[in-house]
């Protein structure tokens, strides 16, 4: 399936991907197998989906294996047009992680739990290898549940990048972001690269 991300105008829901979040935290395996794909593709899609969000009032860029760029490591970034050229000239350079997708996932949740408004996770990534998805996937929804509000706190969206195939690394990917957002009211979409 390919899905485009951009719009010439940003709207409130995009390719089924609601874009009201006041922040955003972007998740992204940026091990070897995703710099193979094509890195700027990924940077590409993270301007993207960050130019469909106007209006956020911090966002932040963390790998799959929860390490943070360097411009506000564990904060907010404040959202400026500086602020988003500067972290994607960083993200030209950020490499060498894990795809470890669930650690990137339970550092934001954990990190980011207290704050007042809405956040949307977008985790990026093209594979995926664990013994049980639905152990982790119940790890993830249940840090990330709000007892007040009887819902999910955070939507946790899913993008992944697929090409040459389905590896079972890659089937996993799918298989387990499309579960973490149907039960953190996201969406999962994939690319064709």
């Amino acid at each position: 399936m390919n899905v485009p991300v951009t719009t010439t105008k940003p709207d409130k829901d995009v390719g089924g991907v609601p874009t009201d979040a006041d922040y955003v935290v972007f998740i992204v395996d940026n091990s070897g197998s995703m710099h193979q794909i094509g890195w700027n593709k990924i940077i590409a899609t993270v301007r993207d989906v960050l130019d469909n969000h106007p209006e956020v009032k911090g966002f932040n860029i963390m790998s799959a294996s929860a390490d943070y760029i360097s411009m506000k490591p564990r904060g907010w970034i404040k959202d400026s047009k500086n602020n988003r050229r500067l972290a994607l000239a960083e993200l030209k350079g950020f490499g060498g992680g894990g795809s470890t997708p669930e650690v990137g996932i339970m550092e934001a949740i954990t990190r980011y739990k207290n704050t007042k408004g809405k956040v949307s996770l977008y985790v990026f990534g093209d594979e995926y290898s664990s013994r049980s998805i639905e152990a982790t996937v119940e790890q993830i929804t249940n840090a990330n549940w709000d007892n007040v509000r009887k819902q999910p706190r955070f939507r946790i969206h899913g993008i992944g990048f697929f090409f040459n195939g389905g590896s079972a690394t890659r089937v996993g990917f799918a298989a387990f972001m499309k579960s973490v957002a149907t039960h953190n009211r996201g969406a999962f979409i994939a690319l064709d690269v």
